[in-house]
């Protein structure tokens, strides 16, 4: 297991308030009690929570030790599984991966794991009161959802959850194909599937699949048109409509709500819905030049720059 270097007390500081993503901030007198050494280190989002792992003392054979906010929690281990830390959106949960007796654990809110040959993918859902991660038990894997094991599958790929937390979904591997777990329901089989994503109202799920040579979205567990390609999923803000682009022979196309809308283009960029979810605009680009369309309807093309 890869360890990180002893963190110079300056250096810690630096990075604690280079990686904070709001004006607050880690200070010297918020750190508490850290380990003899740091060997790893999250922030919160706002600044004001850190999770540190390192040894409990200075012996060359040091259990190691995790300290939230200057306190320890947890117990002591045999050794720190590099950059898998992980604290929730509000800042007040944690979440580490660590060697014990041969095995890996995941330590959440101060209390260990069951043991499991490999841990990874800790996430936190966006309200904090619900955690994912995905384990290895005897060469099969699982995702573990708020402590409670899923189905075994011979992979498993990262956790999404819901804007309102209320609903998760990940990717698993099953023989040779790959499948999409929502709700804790299997969707149907593919040879790749990507970039899964919620409507802003949670209500809404879709994501890109590959059968065979081509693509299609997959909305609501219906499968739309297969294409050459498919890209930028995007729903409008009420969830109400989804659009996406499309590439057959070579051009693209913009499909919204299962229909294509739009003519052929050389490239489509940057969809997005107004507010109210009536109106779609695109950016698109033809015959070496640019242009916006709105509702399908072209403005006036500009050459490139």
């Amino acid at each position: 297991m890869k360890i990180l270097r002893q963190l110079p007390a300056l250096l810690l500081l630096g990075t604690l308030a280079a990686r904070a993503q709001s004006p607050a901030t880690i200070t010297a007198d918020k750190l508490g009690d850290l380990p003899v050494k740091v060997w790893g280190i999250e922030v919160s989002a706002d600044g004001n929570h850190y999770l540190a792992i390192g040894p409990q003392d200075s012996s060359s054979d040091s259990k190691v030790v995790a300290t939230f906010d200057g306190s320890r929690i947890g117990g002591t281990y045999d050794n720190f599984i590099d950059e898998v830390i992980a604290i929730s959106p509000d800042g007040l949960r944690a979440a580490c991966t660590i060697e014990s007796q041969a095995k890996t654990i995941y330590v959440l809110d101060g209390l260990d794991s069951p043991p499991y040959d490999e841990v990874s993918g800790l996430r936190f859902s966006p309200d904090s009161k619900h955690f994912a991660v995905e384990v290895n038990k005897d060469d099969l894997e699982y995702m573990s959802f708020d402590g409670h094991l899923g189905a075994a599958y011979k992979s498993v790929y990262a956790a999404y959850f819901s804007p309102d937390s209320q609903r998760m979904a990940y990717i698993a591997k099953k023989d040779d194909k790959e499948i999409m777990v929502a709700d804790g329901k299997e969707g149907p089989e593919f040879d790749d599937i990507e970039d899964p994503v919620f409507s802003s109202d949670s209500k809404h799920f879709a994501y890109q699949a590959k059968r065979g040579d081509h693509w299609l979205v997959v909305a609501d567990g219906y499968a739309g048109p297969e294409y050459d390609d498919v890209d930028f999923i995007t729903f409008s803000p009420d969830g109400q409509h989804m659009a996406y682009t499309a590439k057959k022979n070579g051009k693209y196309v913009l499909v919204a709500d299962g229909q294509e809308v739009s003519s052929s283009y050389d490239a489509i960029k940057n969809i997005i819905y107004s507010a109210d979810g009536k109106a779609l605009a695109f950016g698109a680009f033809k015959d070496r030049r640019q242009l916006v369309g709105l509702n399908a309807k072209e403005g006036p093309a500009f050459h490139r720059s």
